[in-house]
């Protein structure tokens, strides 16, 4: 496995995340509300969500982005050479985890727990201390390793057939 490949492909796939999460969370809130402590969700009060056609269009557009990235990450590092599914499982895992710890320790721990901007704080959630809940978002890091390990396996098998029956 090109190890060193995966982390600088898992550096810019958490680029490409991160840029989609920061830009939603400025544009349309309501989109991740979801995603926040319960205990902000029950107080935080946004207006209407209005303009949700450009906010699902910005989503599908970089979401597909995102998903043909992971794909041509490992179609692309492994198509001069043969290798077996876990060699591009791996690959794929490890540019997925890239994000998963950026996600906890950028985004979340230090953006959303210690930082605080006014795009990341809602209007009624002010000075809520549920904002400091490092717990929640360490349970959120385990929860999407879980998701990203089963999802990589998918990814992989895929990037694998191709690979296989129409690149090798």
């Amino acid at each position: 496995m090109n190890f060193g490949l995966a982390l600088i492909h898992g550096l810019i796939w958490s680029v490409m995340w991160g840029s989609m999460v920061t830009i939603t969370e400025i544009k349309w809130p309501h989109i991740f509300l979801h995603d926040y402590p319960k205990e902000l969700q029950a107080v935080i009060k946004l207006p209407p969500f209005t303009n949700k056609k450009s906010a699902y269009i910005f989503q599908t557009v970089s979401l597909l982005l995102i998903v043909a990235f992971i794909f041509w990450s490992a179609i692309c590092t492994y198509k001069a050479v043969t290798v077996e599914f876990w060699t591009i499982f791996f690959h794929v895992f490890v540019v997925c985890m890239c994000w998963n710890i950026f996600d906890l320790i950028v985004m979340d721990w230090l953006i959303f727990c210690t930082w605080k901007p006014s795009f990341i704080v809602l209007s009624g959630s002010e000075d809520n201390k549920a904002y400091n809940n490092y717990k929640f978002h360490f349970i959120g890091f385990i929860k999407g390793s879980g998701i990203l390990t089963i999802s990589s396996i998918i990814i992989a098998e895929l990037c694998y057939i191709i690979l296989k029956y129409i690149v090798w």
